[in-house]
């Protein structure tokens, strides 16, 4: 469609400047000058037609953050995919939490067997380092909790959200692998792990 009124345009263009070319003239300055008026009138044709343009991708532009701030809603913040995000980040605390308390009981119980000399200091701090770690995003998680109505849009919930699990992520793997090196020292006192 575009490419059509180019053309017809173009083709209106030359034909007017074409008619004001040959005006009735006697002298070679009249033509000229008449050329030039071509010129002149063809160009401010173009440019009354971009103007036009111009005004029509700005009526475009109007509409289309009026668009995007309707959905820019709490409303918005409701929507499936960041209360699947929401329910990960749940089930993920949750999971890392007691895997957390299971590895500690594992831990306590080597320590035990071994009457105290059970070598895995590197591992129980690790471990509390990721317990404090978990903590933070606990309460973090919270903050969103809280903000999740009157924050922005569904997009920008899910982006912090989706930040979030991935930390949770990172530590629960740090913790399975915590969890991996203490059951492996643990030979006798296997049946006692969780």
């Amino acid at each position: 469609m575009k490419p059509i009124n180019i053309i017809i345009c173009t083709l209106m263009l030359s034909v007017h400047g074409y008619a004001q070319t040959f005006t009735l003239s006697e002298s070679l300055a009249d033509a000229y000058v008449a050329a030039q008026k071509a010129t002149i009138n063809g160009q401010l044709l173009s440019l009354s037609g971009l103007t036009l343009e111009q005004k029509n991708y700005l009526i475009d532009l109007k509409h289309q953050e009026d668009r995007y701030a309707d959905k820019r809603t709490p409303i918005s913040n409701l929507n499936p995919s960041v209360s699947l995000i929401t329910g990960a980040i749940e089930y993920t605390l949750n999971d890392t939490s007691a895997k957390i308390s299971n590895v500690e009981h594992n831990l306590n119980v080597f320590k035990f067997a071994s009457l105290g000399m059970y070598g895995l200091g590197l591992q129980r701090s690790a471990l509390q380092r990721e317990k404090k770690y978990l903590t933070k995003l606990q309460e973090e998680n919270e903050t969103l909790r809280q903000g999740l109505l009157f924050s922005g849009s569904a997009g920008d919930n899910y982006t912090v959200r989706l930040k979030l699990l991935i930390k949770l992520v990172e530590i629960k793997n740090r913790v399975m692998v915590i969890d991996k090196e203490v059951k492996a020292r643990m030979k006798i006192t296997r049946f006692l792990a969780r």
